[in-house]
């Protein structure tokens, strides 16, 4: 095998010597350029020029599977002029300023014979982990050799874990070549474990004070551990109203429904200022007797009926737990009411809520009263009435007939009276004489005026 590529090289260094005198003899110019074009079975196989008498490149032998290169030929498939120093300066240059030298394969006996080789290791460097190795084989039937490269190994490495990492420090992996008479190892960090914390409450919290939550790490050889608060779990609020509010102050004591918290407080409920009344006239509310006039009858926020046979008449500003603002027919020629107290609820009193009523002398009215509507105090004996500044309205025949009413309290000025709208058959309202800017009611008697 040496021996074989120490003739080759001397075959190339003859070629290249070759070249150069063939470029020196051919032209006297030296930056005159030729090209050499290699044929490998009619095809180019490498192309190198010479330029300015010195060859640029030389091709490797062409290998071809079955077949032994035997040589640059100048003659193709005839073999008899081998490219040598004088076969080269005789050759003539194409029109283009070439060469041409053709590859000689000849095949193996192996080959012809159409039987295989047979190898035989001649020679063997083994590869390492990082550097190459050969084998030399040699077919023992014929003198075919093949030579085979044989790459690196590369490292086989098994891991070792050579310091353990630890909750807040690194550890260290050692890697080691396992192939024989390779040492090669390096080393790579393992990260930090970071805690594994179980958590328990260590102390619990209340409605006033703070709890307190230990986290500790459950790795082994790891002691640390830290604290957290837990917020306070304030109060969990019931209520008790022990005195309900009516036209007295009421009391709701509050307290928490937490285990072991014996926290409470008790509240002043303000007075509402009325009473929520049933038929009977007693307040459903605070359970009082009597508060009201019992007898009324309602359609959700109207009361539409009296029943009753007093003469002095509270009407509730709640009935049956809704609030009444509008009075409609309620007291529609009932002669036996003479004093009628009517609380702020009110804002709208219907037709013929008192028409007829002969014997109504007094009305403590609503200081919330928006629109009195037609005959509501038809042929009644008024002498007196007081009329909120929220009015806006007095419909039609609202004081007919009321012959006995010679004075009206008006709460707003001169001017906003201007703009109440006042209809037709009113002319007993507007003849009586008018005080204006009266804030209070002067004439509340204790039959109208208060609660019971």
């Amino acid at each position: 095998m040496y021996k074989k590529t120490i003739y080759l090289l001397i075959f190339f260094i003859s070629i290249f010597t070759c070249l150069g005198l063939a470029a020196c003899y051919i032209e006297d110019d030296t930056d005159a350029s030729y090209k050499i074009e290699y044929i490998v079975n009619d095809n180019i196989y490498y192309t190198s020029k010479v330029q300015n008498g010195v060859l640029t490149s030389v091709p490797e032998n062409p290998e071809i599977a079955g077949y032994v290169f035997d040589g640059w030929f100048l003659d193709n498939k005839t073999w008899r002029k081998p490219l040598t120093i004088n076969t080269l300066l005789d050759l003539p240059l194409s029109e283009n300023n070439s060469f041409k030298v053709f590859a000689k394969l000849t095949k193996y006996r192996c080959d012809l014979n159409n039987t295989q080789h047979t190898f035989i290791v001649v020679e063997e460097v083994k590869a390492t982990c990082i550097e190459r190795g050969y084998k030399l084989e040699k077919c023992k039937d014929c003198s075919y050799e093949k030579n085979t490269i044989l790459q690196p190994l590369k490292h086989n490495y098994i891991s070792q874990i050579t310091l353990p990492a630890k909750c807040n420090a690194e550890g260290l992996k050692t890697y080691t070549c396992s192939r024989e008479s390779c040492n090669h190892s390096y080393t790579q960090p393992i990260a930090a474990l970071q805690h594994d914390y179980s958590v328990q409450v260590s102390t619990q919290p209340t409605c006033t004070t703070k709890g307190v939550k230990t986290y500790s790490c459950l790795r082994e050889n790891c002691t640390h551990s830290y604290n957290e608060s837990i917020a306070e779990l304030e109060h969990i609020f019931a209520y008790e109203t022990t005195i309900k509010p009516c036209v007295t102050e009421g009391e709701k004591i509050c307290y928490c429904t937490r285990e072991n918290c014996n926290y409470h407080h008790s509240e002043v409920l303000p007075a509402l200022g009325y009473h929520d009344c049933n038929e009977n006239g007693d307040c459903i509310r605070c359970l009082s007797k009597n508060v009201c006039s019992s007898g009324f009858e309602a359609n959700a926020n109207t009361l539409t009926g009296y029943t009753g046979n007093e003469t002095n008449i509270i009407i509730p500003s709640m009935f049956n737990g809704v609030i009444i603002n509008k009075l409609d027919y309620t007291f529609l020629e009932n002669e036996t009411i003479e004093n009628v107290y009517m609380p702020d609820t009110i804002e709208y009193i219907g037709v013929s809520v008192f028409d007829g009523c002969t014997s109504l002398r007094k009305v403590r009215m609503s200081n919330n009263i928006k629109v009195i509507d037609s005959f509501a105090f038809t042929n009644t004996a008024l002498d007196t009435i007081y009329l909120a500044k929220t009015i806006t309205n007095i419909n039609m025949f609202a004081f007919y007939d009321c012959l006995h009413l010679t004075i009206v309290y008006y709460q707003g000025t001169q001017q906003s009276w201007q703009n109440v709208v006042i209809e037709n058959k009113n002319s007993n309202l507007l003849n009586a004489t008018i005080i204006f800017s009266q804030a209070i009611q002067p004439d509340s008697t204790n039959s109208g005026g208060v609660l019971k």
